[in-house]
C-alpha cells in the first residue's frame, strides 16, 4: 500500500476501555493502517477511560507499509521527549476544564504534538503515569502493531 503527498501526519493512539482492554494503533493521515488490541474483562465495555496520541508530522514518512514501523522506532527520541515533558507537567494531573490537554514540539522539519484526555478523577491523576509509560516502551507498542487489512 502507498501514500501519496508531501507532508504527512501519523497518530499512534493508546486507549484504554472500561472493560481493561487496551487499543494501540497507528494512522497516516487520518486512515488506519496499524493495530493492536489486548482484550479487558470478560464483560465487555467499550467506553474509554483515557486515550493518547501521538501525532508525528513530516514530509519524509516512508509511503510504504513495511517501512512505517521502522520510522516509528527511529523517531522515538523526539516523541520520547514530548511525552516526558508532557507528564512533567501533568505529574498531579489536570483540571476537567483544561480536556484535551496537548503539547507541540518542533524537532527540525519534524513536528511533534501530543494529546490525551481522561474521563474520570482517578484515571487524569494517573494520566502522567501512561504518558511516561508510552514514552518507555514506544519501541515495543509500535513493534507489536499489526497491519489492518484493506
Amino acid at each position: 500500500m502507498r501514500y501519496t503527498g508531501a507532508m504527512r501526519t501519523v497518530t499512534l493512539y493508546r486507549q484504554a476501555r472500561v472493560d481493561g482492554g487496551v487499543r494501540t494503533g497507528a494512522e497516516v493521515d487520518g486512515r488506519t493502517v496499524f493495530m493492536h488490541f489486548v482484550p479487558g474483562d470478560d464483560d465487555e465495555d467499550s467506553a474509554l477511560l483515557w486515550f493518547i496520541d501521538v501525532q508525528i508530522s513530516a514530509d519524509n514518512v516512508p509511503s510504504r507499509l513495511e517501512l512505517l514501523q521502522q520510522w516509528l522506532v527511529q523517531h522515538d527520541g523526539p516523541v520520547r521527549a514530548v511525552l516526558q515533558e508532557m507528564a512533567d507537567d501533568l505529574s498531579l494531573g489536570i483540571d476537567t476544564d483544561g480536556w484535551p490537554f496537548s503539547r507541540s514540539k518542533q524537532f527540525g522539519a519534524l513536528l511533534v504534538k501530543v494529546s490525551c484526555s481522561a474521563v474520570r478523577r482517578l484515571e487524569s491523576r494517573e494520566i502522567a503515569l501512561h504518558l511516561r509509560d508510552i514514552a518507555a516502551h514506544w519501541q515495543s507498542y509500535t513493534s507489536q502493531l499489526e497491519a489492518v487489512p484493506v
